[in-house]
Protein backbone atom coordinates (compact mmCIF):
# COMPACT_ATOMS: atom_id res chain seq x y z
CA UNK A 1 0.00 0.00 0.00
CA UNK A 2 2.69 2.46 1.05
CA UNK A 3 6.28 2.66 2.22
CA UNK A 4 5.33 5.31 4.77
CA UNK A 5 5.31 4.34 8.44
CA UNK A 6 4.90 6.17 11.72
CA UNK A 7 7.40 3.90 13.46
CA UNK A 8 11.14 3.55 12.96
CA UNK A 9 11.77 -0.13 13.76
CA UNK A 10 15.47 -0.72 13.24
CA UNK A 11 15.07 -4.20 11.74
CA UNK A 12 12.57 -3.08 9.08
CA UNK A 13 13.54 -3.79 5.47
CA UNK A 14 11.14 -1.25 3.91
CA UNK A 15 12.95 1.82 2.49
CA UNK A 16 12.20 5.13 4.14
CA UNK A 17 10.31 7.01 1.41
CA UNK A 18 6.77 8.16 0.72
CA UNK A 19 5.94 5.84 -2.19
CA UNK A 20 2.28 4.88 -2.08
CA UNK A 21 -0.41 3.32 -4.21
CA UNK A 22 -3.27 5.29 -5.71
CA UNK A 23 -6.82 4.31 -6.66
CA UNK A 24 -5.88 3.53 -10.25
CA UNK A 25 -3.17 1.06 -9.21
CA UNK A 26 -5.39 -0.51 -6.55
CA UNK A 27 -8.20 -1.04 -9.06
CA UNK A 28 -5.85 -2.47 -11.67
CA UNK A 29 -4.24 -4.73 -9.05
CA UNK A 30 -7.64 -6.20 -8.24
CA UNK A 31 -8.40 -6.71 -11.94
CA UNK A 32 -5.03 -8.41 -12.34
CA UNK A 33 -5.76 -10.68 -9.35
CA UNK A 34 -8.95 -11.85 -11.05
CA UNK A 35 -7.33 -12.33 -14.45
CA UNK A 36 -6.46 -16.02 -14.00
CA UNK A 37 -10.09 -16.90 -13.38
CA UNK A 38 -9.62 -18.23 -9.86
CA UNK A 39 -12.87 -17.97 -7.86
CA UNK A 40 -11.05 -17.33 -4.57
CA UNK A 41 -8.56 -14.49 -4.25
CA UNK A 42 -6.47 -13.61 -1.21
CA UNK A 43 -5.29 -10.05 -0.71
CA UNK A 44 -3.08 -8.85 2.15
CA UNK A 45 -2.68 -5.12 2.79
CA UNK A 46 0.97 -4.49 3.68
CA UNK A 47 3.24 -1.51 4.28
CA UNK A 48 5.07 0.40 5.60
CA UNK A 49 2.03 1.00 7.75
CA UNK A 50 -1.01 0.31 5.55
CA UNK A 51 -3.43 2.17 7.83
CA UNK A 52 -1.68 5.41 6.87
CA UNK A 53 -3.64 4.85 3.64
CA UNK A 54 -6.93 3.92 5.30
CA UNK A 55 -9.19 5.60 2.68
CA UNK A 56 -7.42 3.64 -0.04
CA UNK A 57 -7.90 0.39 1.86
CA UNK A 58 -11.59 1.17 2.30
CA UNK A 59 -11.81 1.86 -1.44
CA UNK A 60 -10.15 -1.46 -2.26
CA UNK A 61 -12.38 -3.43 0.11
CA UNK A 62 -15.45 -1.74 -1.33
CA UNK A 63 -14.45 -2.84 -4.84
CA UNK A 64 -13.83 -6.42 -3.69
CA UNK A 65 -17.18 -6.72 -1.93
CA UNK A 66 -18.96 -5.18 -4.91
CA UNK A 67 -17.37 -7.77 -7.22
CA UNK A 68 -18.41 -10.55 -4.86
CA UNK A 69 -22.06 -9.64 -5.31
CA UNK A 70 -21.80 -10.78 -8.93
CA UNK A 71 -21.16 -14.29 -7.61
CA UNK A 72 -18.03 -15.23 -9.54
CA UNK A 73 -15.29 -14.30 -7.06
CA UNK A 74 -14.71 -14.39 -3.33
CA UNK A 75 -12.04 -12.25 -1.68
CA UNK A 76 -10.17 -13.38 1.42
CA UNK A 77 -8.82 -10.14 2.92
CA UNK A 78 -6.19 -9.52 5.58
CA UNK A 79 -4.26 -6.55 6.92
CA UNK A 80 -0.88 -6.53 8.65
CA UNK A 81 -0.42 -3.46 10.86
CA UNK A 82 1.84 -2.15 13.60
CA UNK A 83 -1.33 -1.51 15.59
CA UNK A 84 -0.70 2.10 16.51
CA UNK A 85 -3.43 3.55 14.29
CA UNK A 86 -6.17 1.12 15.23
CA UNK A 87 -9.29 2.66 16.72
CA UNK A 88 -12.83 1.51 17.41
CA UNK A 89 -14.15 2.80 14.09
CA UNK A 90 -11.46 0.99 12.10
CA UNK A 91 -11.86 -2.24 14.06
CA UNK A 92 -15.63 -2.21 13.55
CA UNK A 93 -15.12 -1.63 9.83
CA UNK A 94 -12.62 -4.49 9.52
CA UNK A 95 -14.93 -6.80 11.48
CA UNK A 96 -17.94 -5.87 9.36
CA UNK A 97 -15.97 -6.48 6.18
CA UNK A 98 -14.51 -9.73 7.55
CA UNK A 99 -10.90 -8.61 7.17
CA UNK A 100 -8.46 -10.73 9.15
CA UNK A 101 -6.12 -8.75 11.38
CA UNK A 102 -2.44 -9.24 12.18
CA UNK A 103 -0.65 -6.98 14.65
CA UNK A 104 3.12 -6.67 14.90
CA UNK A 105 3.95 -7.03 18.58
CA UNK A 106 7.25 -8.47 19.71
CA UNK A 107 6.01 -9.51 23.14
CA UNK A 108 6.41 -7.84 26.50
CA UNK A 109 7.74 -4.33 26.97
CA UNK A 110 11.40 -5.34 27.11
CA UNK A 111 11.23 -7.35 23.88
CA UNK A 112 8.97 -5.00 21.95
CA UNK A 113 10.69 -1.74 22.78
CA UNK A 114 14.11 -3.14 21.89
CA UNK A 115 13.39 -2.42 18.22
CA UNK A 116 9.87 -1.13 17.70
CA UNK A 117 10.24 2.57 18.40
CA UNK A 118 8.85 5.88 17.24
CA UNK A 119 11.12 8.19 15.22
CA UNK A 120 11.89 10.13 18.43
CA UNK A 121 13.39 6.99 19.96
CA UNK A 122 10.58 6.26 22.40
CA UNK A 123 9.23 2.71 22.54
CA UNK A 124 5.80 1.94 21.10
CA UNK A 125 4.83 -0.79 23.58
CA UNK A 126 2.37 1.19 25.67
CA UNK A 127 0.35 2.32 22.68
CA UNK A 128 0.45 -1.01 20.85
CA UNK A 129 -0.46 -2.91 24.02
CA UNK A 130 -3.49 -0.66 24.53
CA UNK A 131 -4.55 -0.99 20.88
CA UNK A 132 -4.08 -4.77 20.95
CA UNK A 133 -6.46 -5.06 23.90
CA UNK A 134 -9.06 -3.09 21.99
CA UNK A 135 -8.44 -5.11 18.82
CA UNK A 136 -8.99 -8.43 20.59
CA UNK A 137 -12.44 -7.26 21.70
CA UNK A 138 -13.50 -7.03 18.06
CA UNK A 139 -11.12 -9.58 16.54
CA UNK A 140 -10.55 -12.41 19.05
CA UNK A 141 -8.67 -14.39 16.39
CA UNK A 142 -6.22 -11.60 15.54
CA UNK A 143 -2.66 -12.80 15.00
CA UNK A 144 0.36 -11.46 16.85
CA UNK A 145 3.46 -11.25 14.66
CA UNK A 146 6.74 -11.21 16.59
CA UNK A 147 10.31 -10.78 15.39
CA UNK A 148 13.14 -12.37 17.36
CA UNK A 149 16.62 -10.87 17.26
CA UNK A 150 19.83 -11.54 19.18
CA UNK A 151 19.00 -8.45 21.24
CA UNK A 152 15.53 -9.59 22.41
CA UNK A 153 15.99 -13.37 22.25
CA UNK A 154 16.28 -13.56 26.03
CA UNK A 155 12.61 -12.52 26.35
CA UNK A 156 11.08 -15.08 23.97
CA UNK A 157 9.46 -17.32 26.58
CA UNK A 158 8.18 -14.48 28.76
CA UNK A 159 6.97 -12.58 25.69
CA UNK A 160 5.07 -15.53 24.23
CA UNK A 161 3.43 -16.18 27.58
CA UNK A 162 2.53 -12.50 27.83
CA UNK A 163 0.82 -12.55 24.44
CA UNK A 164 -1.04 -15.76 25.22
CA UNK A 165 -2.25 -14.39 28.55
CA UNK A 166 -3.27 -11.16 26.84
CA UNK A 167 -5.68 -13.16 24.72
CA UNK A 168 -3.86 -13.81 21.46
CA UNK A 169 -4.64 -17.32 20.25
CA UNK A 170 -2.41 -17.11 17.18
CA UNK A 171 1.21 -16.12 17.69
CA UNK A 172 3.70 -16.29 14.86
CA UNK A 173 7.25 -15.53 15.92
CA UNK A 174 10.33 -15.92 13.76
CA UNK A 175 13.99 -14.94 13.98
CA UNK A 176 15.31 -12.03 11.98
CA UNK A 177 18.07 -13.84 10.11
CA UNK A 178 19.34 -10.55 8.70
CA UNK A 179 20.63 -9.89 12.21
CA UNK A 180 24.05 -11.14 13.27
CA UNK A 181 23.50 -14.35 15.20
CA UNK A 182 26.45 -16.04 16.90
CA UNK A 183 26.79 -19.18 18.99
CA UNK A 184 26.03 -17.29 22.20
CA UNK A 185 22.82 -15.64 20.98
CA UNK A 186 21.63 -18.87 19.39
CA UNK A 187 22.20 -20.64 22.71
CA UNK A 188 20.12 -18.00 24.47
CA UNK A 189 17.30 -18.62 21.98
CA UNK A 190 17.58 -22.37 22.46
CA UNK A 191 17.20 -22.02 26.23
CA UNK A 192 14.18 -19.79 25.72
CA UNK A 193 12.56 -22.29 23.37
CA UNK A 194 13.12 -25.10 25.87
CA UNK A 195 11.40 -23.02 28.55
CA UNK A 196 8.61 -22.17 26.15
CA UNK A 197 8.15 -25.84 25.26
CA UNK A 198 7.09 -26.50 28.87
CA UNK A 199 4.45 -23.79 28.63
CA UNK A 200 3.26 -25.24 25.32
CA UNK A 201 2.86 -28.66 26.94
CA UNK A 202 1.13 -27.20 30.00
CA UNK A 203 -1.41 -25.18 28.02
CA UNK A 204 -2.10 -28.11 25.68
CA UNK A 205 -2.78 -30.37 28.66
CA UNK A 206 -5.08 -27.67 30.03
CA UNK A 207 -7.03 -27.82 26.75
CA UNK A 208 -6.25 -24.24 25.76
CA UNK A 209 -6.71 -23.77 22.01
CA UNK A 210 -3.83 -21.77 20.56
CA UNK A 211 -1.35 -21.67 17.70
CA UNK A 212 2.28 -20.96 18.53
CA UNK A 213 4.84 -20.84 15.76
CA UNK A 214 7.41 -22.17 15.19
CA UNK A 215 6.42 -25.24 17.22
CA UNK A 216 3.20 -25.90 15.30
CA UNK A 217 4.77 -26.21 11.86
CA UNK A 218 7.63 -28.36 13.16
CA UNK A 219 5.21 -30.70 14.91
CA UNK A 220 3.15 -30.92 11.71
CA UNK A 221 6.24 -31.71 9.65
CA UNK A 222 6.99 -34.66 11.92
CA UNK A 223 3.44 -35.99 12.01
CA UNK A 224 2.35 -35.21 8.45
CA UNK A 225 5.71 -35.43 6.69
CA UNK A 226 7.88 -32.83 4.92
CA UNK A 227 6.57 -29.45 3.83
CA UNK A 228 4.15 -29.88 0.95
CA UNK A 229 4.26 -27.57 -2.05
CA UNK A 230 0.79 -26.26 -1.26
CA UNK A 231 2.15 -25.02 2.08
CA UNK A 232 4.79 -22.90 0.38
CA UNK A 233 4.64 -19.61 -1.51
CA UNK A 234 6.80 -21.13 -4.29
CA UNK A 235 8.45 -17.79 -5.01
CA UNK A 236 5.99 -16.11 -7.33
CA UNK A 237 4.13 -19.19 -8.55
CA UNK A 238 1.17 -18.99 -6.17
CA UNK A 239 1.70 -15.70 -4.35
CA UNK A 240 3.05 -12.39 -5.61
CA UNK A 241 3.61 -8.97 -4.08
CA UNK A 242 2.62 -5.72 -5.76
CA UNK A 243 4.70 -2.61 -5.14
CA UNK A 244 3.16 0.85 -4.74
CA UNK A 245 3.88 1.60 -8.41
CA UNK A 246 2.13 -1.59 -9.63
CA UNK A 247 5.28 -3.63 -10.26
CA UNK A 248 5.00 -7.33 -9.42
CA UNK A 249 7.58 -9.25 -7.36
CA UNK A 250 7.80 -12.90 -6.27
CA UNK A 251 7.87 -12.00 -2.55
CA UNK A 252 7.17 -8.99 -0.33
CA UNK A 253 10.83 -8.61 0.61
CA UNK A 254 11.94 -8.52 -3.02
CA UNK A 255 9.82 -5.41 -3.58
CA UNK A 256 12.63 -3.40 -2.04
CA UNK A 257 15.51 -5.11 -3.83
CA UNK A 258 16.99 -4.55 -7.30
CA UNK A 259 13.90 -4.25 -9.56
CA UNK A 260 15.87 -5.28 -12.62
CA UNK A 261 16.71 -8.57 -10.97
CA UNK A 262 13.45 -9.34 -9.18
CA UNK A 263 10.57 -7.52 -10.89
CA UNK A 264 8.57 -10.14 -12.81
CA UNK A 265 5.94 -7.89 -14.37
CA UNK A 266 3.32 -5.30 -13.54
CA UNK A 267 -0.43 -5.17 -13.02
CA UNK A 268 -1.08 -3.83 -16.55
CA UNK A 269 0.95 -6.22 -18.69
CA UNK A 270 0.91 -9.20 -16.34
CA UNK A 271 3.77 -11.52 -15.43
CA UNK A 272 6.82 -12.38 -17.48
CA UNK A 273 6.35 -16.13 -17.04
CA UNK A 274 9.81 -17.00 -18.35
CA UNK A 275 11.48 -14.76 -15.77
CA UNK A 276 9.26 -16.05 -12.98
CA UNK A 277 9.96 -19.66 -13.90
CA UNK A 278 13.70 -18.98 -14.05
CA UNK A 279 13.72 -17.55 -10.52
CA UNK A 280 11.56 -20.38 -9.21
CA UNK A 281 13.63 -23.09 -10.91
CA UNK A 282 16.84 -21.63 -9.53
CA UNK A 283 15.43 -21.64 -5.98
CA UNK A 284 14.16 -25.23 -6.32
CA UNK A 285 17.44 -26.78 -7.40
CA UNK A 286 18.82 -29.44 -5.07
CA UNK A 287 20.92 -27.79 -2.38
CA UNK A 288 24.19 -29.62 -2.01
CA UNK A 289 24.57 -28.72 1.66
CA UNK A 290 21.16 -30.24 2.46
CA UNK A 291 21.44 -33.67 0.85
CA UNK A 292 22.44 -35.55 4.01
CA UNK A 293 20.89 -33.24 6.62
CA UNK A 294 18.75 -34.97 9.24
CA UNK A 295 16.08 -32.26 9.10
CA UNK A 296 15.88 -32.06 5.32
CA UNK A 297 12.25 -31.65 4.29
CA UNK A 298 11.34 -30.17 7.66
CA UNK A 299 13.27 -26.90 7.45
CA UNK A 300 12.72 -23.74 5.44
CA UNK A 301 15.64 -24.27 3.07
CA UNK A 302 13.11 -23.89 0.24
CA UNK A 303 12.47 -20.21 1.04
CA UNK A 304 14.29 -18.42 -1.76
CA UNK A 305 13.58 -15.03 -0.21
CA UNK A 306 15.18 -16.02 3.10
CA UNK A 307 18.12 -17.55 1.27
CA UNK A 308 18.66 -14.40 -0.80
CA UNK A 309 18.59 -12.13 2.21
CA UNK A 310 21.03 -14.24 4.19
CA UNK A 311 23.43 -15.47 1.49
CA UNK A 312 22.75 -13.42 -1.65
CA UNK A 313 21.66 -16.59 -3.47
CA UNK A 314 18.10 -17.97 -3.66
CA UNK A 315 19.49 -21.50 -3.69
CA UNK A 316 22.04 -21.23 -0.89
CA UNK A 317 21.09 -21.71 2.76
CA UNK A 318 22.71 -19.65 5.49
CA UNK A 319 24.69 -21.57 8.15
CA UNK A 320 22.71 -19.56 10.72
CA UNK A 321 19.42 -20.84 9.31
CA UNK A 322 20.82 -24.38 9.37
CA UNK A 323 21.89 -24.01 13.00
CA UNK A 324 18.45 -22.68 13.91
CA UNK A 325 16.57 -25.48 12.15
CA UNK A 326 18.72 -28.15 13.77
CA UNK A 327 18.05 -26.54 17.13
CA UNK A 328 14.29 -25.96 16.94
CA UNK A 329 13.28 -29.25 15.30
CA UNK A 330 14.31 -31.63 18.12
CA UNK A 331 12.72 -29.32 20.69
CA UNK A 332 9.42 -29.52 18.82
CA UNK A 333 9.79 -33.29 18.50
CA UNK A 334 10.29 -33.53 22.26
CA UNK A 335 7.00 -31.65 22.77
CA UNK A 336 5.23 -34.01 20.38
CA UNK A 337 6.67 -37.14 21.97
CA UNK A 338 5.58 -36.13 25.45
CA UNK A 339 2.07 -35.14 24.44
CA UNK A 340 1.54 -38.14 22.17
CA UNK A 341 2.80 -40.57 24.78
CA UNK A 342 0.09 -39.35 27.15
CA UNK A 343 -2.46 -39.23 24.33
CA UNK A 344 -3.19 -35.63 25.32
CA UNK A 345 -6.68 -34.95 23.88
CA UNK A 346 -6.05 -31.46 22.49
CA UNK A 347 -2.77 -32.52 20.89
CA UNK A 348 -4.43 -35.52 19.23
CA UNK A 349 -7.26 -33.30 17.99
CA UNK A 350 -4.94 -30.60 16.67
CA UNK A 351 -2.64 -32.86 14.67
CA UNK A 352 -4.62 -36.03 13.94
CA UNK A 353 -8.18 -34.76 13.50
CA UNK A 354 -8.97 -32.92 10.26
CA UNK A 355 -12.02 -31.39 11.96
CA UNK A 356 -9.90 -29.64 14.61
CA UNK A 357 -10.38 -26.07 13.29
CA UNK A 358 -14.15 -26.50 13.53
CA UNK A 359 -13.90 -28.11 16.97
CA UNK A 360 -11.74 -25.25 18.24
CA UNK A 361 -14.21 -22.68 16.92
CA UNK A 362 -17.12 -24.57 18.51
CA UNK A 363 -15.36 -24.64 21.88
CA UNK A 364 -14.64 -20.91 21.61
CA UNK A 365 -18.28 -20.08 20.83
CA UNK A 366 -19.43 -22.32 23.66
CA UNK A 367 -17.16 -20.57 26.16
CA UNK A 368 -18.45 -17.17 25.02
Amino acid sequence: MTNKCNLACDYCYVPKNTNEMNEEIIEQSIRYAMSDGSPTISIVFFGGEPLMEKPLIEHAIGICRSIEKKGRHFFHLKISTNGTLLDEETLKFLKREQVLLSISMDGNRSAHDTHRKFPDGNGSFDLVDEKASLALEYHPYATALSVITPQNAGYVCESSEYLLNKGFKYIISAPDFDSVWDEKSMSVLERQYRKLSKIYIEKTRDKKDFYLAPFEEKLASHICGPYKKYERCELGIKNVSIAPDGSIFPCIQFVYEDPGRWCIGDVWKGIDTAKREAIYTESEEEKESCTTCEVKGRCRNWCGCLNWHTTGNVNKVSPTVCAYERMITPIADSIGNRLFKKRTPLFIDKFYNAAYPFLALFREKKDI
